[in-house]
């Protein structure tokens, strides 16, 4: 049972992360407001707190005796998935902001010839 059990959050997580994935140069365009050493603040907690938060609710889900011999009880698993949403949530929006602080401008804009032609530059054969 534990193996559907996983397979079904696994799954979420990942449509989850391509979904946010597809948010990503919204999310660098909304961010890019922000002075770089907020930016560096809020992405390196976009890592640590979820996965701080993710590893103390799996402990307290343990505690309260979730886990079981044959899987998790249901309650445990829906707490769990939850955790891992969020998790995954917090990881991709921050990979997006810390992104940022490697990726030029001109690359987070909109996407725009490297050359524009005029009336007076065609090349003549």
């Amino acid at each position: 049972m534990i193996w559907v059990q996983g397979g079904l959050s696994f799954l979420l997580w990942i449509i989850l992360g391509v979904v946010q994935t597809k948010r990503g140069d919204r999310i660098r365009r909304q961010v890019q407001g922000l002075s770089r050493t907020h930016r560096v603040m809020l992405g390196a907690a976009l890592f640590v707190l979820p996965a701080a938060v993710l590893i103390g609710g799996l402990g307290i889900i343990l505690q309260q005796g979730g886990f079981t011999a044959s899987g998790l009880s249901s309650s445990a698993w829906l707490w769990a998935t939850a955790l891992g949403l969020i998790f995954v949530y917090c990881q991709a929006f921050g990979t997006a902001v810390l992104s940022t602080l490697f990726v030029g401008s001109v690359t987070i804009g909109g996407r725009h010839p490297s050359m524009s032609k005029t009336g007076g530059d065609s090349a003549q054969p």
